[in-house]
């Protein structure tokens, strides 16, 4: 018989352990001597070195809306789609257009501001309303290009930036468990470096994150790569009965 999966067997540090385990590492330091918003600054700091520099699978996200007849430019919607700029969008990764009378989906190639600038006194033209080719960013809107000549759905394949532990309003962090403690050894040596001036134990802890984030492999490296369980057939549910 299976053990039932449990949402304690999958969760990563808390941000409690994650806090006592920085204050262990800079010397045992009680929460006297380094607070809470000092560490969770140690951590954040930590944390936003690897998130912009690595490809996690929790950062991908796709989303769709509508467009509206006449209405070129749109603020990226977040997960309820009904509230716009709910979600912190890093980078667009692709744009495309879907025709609801028909199903046919169109790709949205990416112009540059000086293309949208060049073609901004047209816009007033009907010769411009038509379904959307081409699209440009600025901030957190999108422009597309020809204005839409009727309702489109829109989906966005974009990257959104991680929530990380500010001012501790998340518990953990949404990053592969075997992260945490990196990110954690990251918090320490900055630690040592900022408030203990002790260059000597923030390199060696450095040198110690830097070898550990090697030997680390983040989830879409492992679904881009070979793998030798490829061969595997994965059942995502469990079979009948397996926890009876």
């Amino acid at each position: 018989m299976l053990p039932k999966p449990t949402e304690e067997v999958y969760r990563g540090l808390s941000l409690d352990e994650m806090r006592e385990l920085v204050r262990s590492g800079l010397g045992g330091i009680s929460p006297n001597e380094l607070d809470n918003t000092k560490t969770d600054q140690l951590l954040n700091m930590s944390f936003w070195h690897l998130e912009s520099r690595f490809p996690f699978k929790e950062k991908e996200c796709r989303i769709e809306f509508p467009c509206t007849v006449g209405e070129n430019m749109y603020l990226v919607p977040g997960n309820n789609v009904s509230g716009p700029n709910l979600l912190d969008l890093e980078a667009i990764k692709s744009i495309s257009v879907i025709d609801p009378d028909t199903d046919m989906i169109t790709q949205v190639s990416k112009m540059t501001q000086q293309h949208w600038d060049d073609i901004v006194v047209n816009l007033d033209s009907t010769d411009f309303y038509a379904i959307p080719t081409r699209w440009a960013r600025m901030d957190e809107t999108i422009i597309f290009h020809p204005t839409p000549d009727k309702i489109y759905i829109v989906r966005l394949y974009f990257l959104k930036t991680l929530k990380s532990l500010v001012d501790g309003t998340v518990d953990d962090l949404n990053f592969p468990r075997e992260w945490n403690e990196i990110v954690v050894e990251g918090a320490i040596a900055r630690g040592h470096q900022y408030y203990g001036q002790d260059y000597n134990l923030a390199g060696g802890m450095y040198n110690i994150q830097t070898n550990k984030i090697r030997t680390a492999v983040t989830p879409q490296s492992k679904e881009e790569s070979p793998s030798r369980y490829a061969r595997l057939i994965v059942q995502h549910d469990a079979p009948e009965g397996a926890y009876d």
